[in-house]
């Protein structure tokens, strides 16, 4: 993938009523040091209801309409995304508080209740995902065609339980450090009549 050397920003005209903001950043693949713990921070961003973009945005600030975080696992690099879906006004003030996220995540340590809760989550779905044949065939499949073997099905829910506070503070600082594309897409106005 083409990753930018410097941040870059864009806005979008959109047909809809809702404005989205969506904030990216270049991220490894799942042979690099800092997958296990990324996706550990994804979960203590997005990983629910209880999940600190949730609660910060939704729940106290009233920010979103939809709120959340990705970060895909792919063979050749992968990015680190959060997203809101909002009110068109709200934009700038949602930008603010997920930089405060961000800021909080590489200044201080996660929590040990938060950073288990996190855990329980990936592995909860981990194992869900695995209930029929074909959804562990998949699995296996894919290891492989990520460059791992298929023995890291198994392997990562224990990698998941490895990952540590601290490694979680790396991992967001190293992260959060990349050049970013940060996306608006905002409704246009309504065009009216002459």
């Amino acid at each position: 993938p083409f990753y930018p050397s410097e941040s870059q920003q864009r806005t979008i005209d959109s047909k809809f009523e809702q404005a989205y903001l969506m904030l990216g950043f270049p991220a490894p693949t799942p042979s690099d040091k800092q997958y296990a713990p990324l996706k550990v921070l994804c979960a203590i961003l997005a990983g629910g209801m209880s999940a600190r973009l949730f609660q910060s945005l939704r729940e106290e600030k009233g920010l979103a309409y939809e709120v959340g975080a990705f970060y895909p696992s792919r063979k050749h690099g992968s990015e680190f995304t959060l997203y809101i879906g909002l009110a068109p006004s709200r934009v700038s003030e949602a930008l603010h508080e997920i930089r405060k996220q961000i800021d909080r995540l590489c200044s201080e340590p996660v929590s040990e209740e938060e950073l288990s809760q996190a855990k329980r989550t990936i592995k909860g779905a981990y194992l869900l995902d695995h209930q029929t044949n074909s959804q562990r065939a998949h699995f296996l499949g894919w290891w492989e065609a990520l460059g791992l073997t298929s023995e890291f099905d198994g392997e990562y829910p224990k990698t998941i339980e490895a990952v540590s506070a601290d490694e979680v503070l790396i991992a967001a600082k190293e992260t959060f450090s990349r050049p970013s594309v940060l996306v608006k897409t905002i409704p246009r106005p309504p065009q009216r009549n002459p």
